[in-house]
C-alpha cells in the first residue's frame, strides 16, 4: 500500500517536471511575439525579415513614422529612421493589377 502512494507520487512530480519544461520551452519560443494589448497601438511591427540565423531586419511603425532596425545577438542598430509610409498611390503593383483588370 506504501508503494502505491511512493509511485502516484512519482508519477505526479514527473507530469509537474513535464508541465514546466511545456512552460520554459513555450515562453522561449512565443516570447518573441508581439503581445501588446495596449489600446492605443502606438508601436506596430510592420515586418520582419531574416538576414541570416543570427541578425535580423525589423520595420517598426511609430506614430505614423517608420524605423527600420537591424537586430543581432550584439545588438541593434538604426539603419534607417522617420521613413514615410508609402501611400496608396505609390504603390506601383496594385496599378499594374487594376490595369490587368480593364
Amino acid at each position: 500500500m506504501s508503494s502505491d502512494y511512493i509511485t502516484a507520487l512519482a508519477g505526479f512530480l514527473i507530469v509537474l517536471g513535464l508541465m514546466g519544461v511545456t512552460l520554459f520551452l513555450m515562453k522561449k519560443l512565443l516570447g518573441r511575439m508581439n503581445c501588446s494589448f495596449s489600446p492605443s497601438n502606438r508601436v506596430n511591427i510592420i515586418e520582419v525579415r531574416y538576414i541570416d540565423p543570427k541578425n535580423k531586419l525589423v520595420l517598426l511603425s511609430r506614430d505614423s513614422v517608420q524605423h527600420l532596425i537591424l537586430v543581432g545577438p550584439t545588438g541593434s542598430s538604426l539603419i534607417e529612421g522617420n521613413i514615410t509610409p508609402p501611400t496608396i498611390s505609390d504603390n506601383q503593383p496594385s496599378a499594374a493589377i487594376d490595369e490587368k483588370k480593364k
